[in-house]
């Protein structure tokens, strides 16, 4: 009889085991992570930006766009230069010489064209800049966008009476400052952007920045440890499919010494590349051959 009842009690317990087992276990809820605040965010970047005031960069760059009709390319190697927050010089060339430089300064902007056979000028005025006028050829923005959509400017911290929102989207954190027309997507971990968006009067994305591959901007006086970071592969498209701009950095360097002032004068490097033809960009006429003064 024991050993009956001990069978029994065996059988009983592995059966109360069994069910056990087989009764599902609901794991432990996840709570949402908590979004960081709108300000905390913006308070990140600019610690980020704040001691960039210009740059120098080795570029490898690769220019799409839509011309009279046709599509055309170009590709070559050459010099970025942004003074923050509104001096910009692109350069790209083959074989030793530029074949387009793209620049602007407080007021101008303007892209040289010395791949044909002529030497063409464009040149144009920001306080002219509207939807309707498309710019600089070859480019899917005007040129002093191409420094807000780099992520190297601060954003003004001043939010009004309400807190913008932050979203998270694909893991990064949305936020689109007030009067700014920008929208951007931050890295959780770094605050560096990931995506930059500029916007139309609908709040529509009219030109989108890529980032990846940060690297340090080398400053001389400073140490490593506090240099700040700039993408070095950005691609940036406009809605319109007019153009498509890509940009490889390297070596890039935030000392003055590494940027010419004369880069940024439009008459100045009028007389040094000589056009054959000056298009005033705002009226969209011809003006006399090298005057840099529409």
């Amino acid at each position: 009889m024991l050993r009956a009842g001990i069978r029994v009690a065996v059988v009983l317990l592995i059966f109360v085991l069994s069910a056990c087992a087989a009764t599902p276990v609901n794991p432990p809820a996840r709570r949402a992570q908590a979004l960081p605040s709108y300000e905390q965010l913006v308070a990140r970047h600019n610690r980020n930006v704040e001691s960039i005031s210009r740059f120098w960069s080795f570029a490898v760059v690769e220019m799409t766009w839509r011309e009279e009709g046709r599509c055309r390319f170009q590709q070559g190697e050459g010099q970025l230069a942004v003074v923050v927050p509104d001096r910009m010089s692109l350069t790209v060339g083959k074989a030793g010489h530029d074949v387009l430089r793209v620049g602007c300064n407080d007021t101008q902007y303007w892209l040289f064209d010395m791949s044909g056979e002529e030497k063409v000028m464009h040149l144009g005025r920001h306080a002219k800049v509207s939807e309707s006028v498309e710019g600089a050829p070859g480019m899917p923005m005007q040129p002093r966008d191409l420094i807000r959509l780099l992520g190297v400017i601060k954003i003004d911290p001043a939010v009004g009476d309400t807190s913008p929102a932050v979203e998270r989207i694909n893991g990064d954190y949305l936020i689109e400052p007030p009067d700014s027309n920008c929208r951007m997507l931050l890295d959780p971990k770094t605050a560096r952007p990931t995506r930059i968006d500029l916007l139309d009067e609908q709040r529509f994305s009219r030109v989108t920045a890529h980032h990846d591959r940060f690297a340090h901007v080398k400053t001389n006086g400073v140490s490593p440890g506090c240099w700040p970071f700039v993408p070095t592969l950005i691609s940036i498209t406009d809605s319109q499919n007019r153009g498509q701009i890509k940009l490889s950095l390297s070596d890039t360097v935030g000392n003055p010494e590494a940027i010419n002032p004369r880069w940024f004068d439009p008459a100045v490097l009028a007389t040094a590349l000589q056009p054959d033809v000056v298009i005033d960009i705002d009226e969209r006429r011809k003006l006399s051959s090298g005057s840099a003064s529409p």
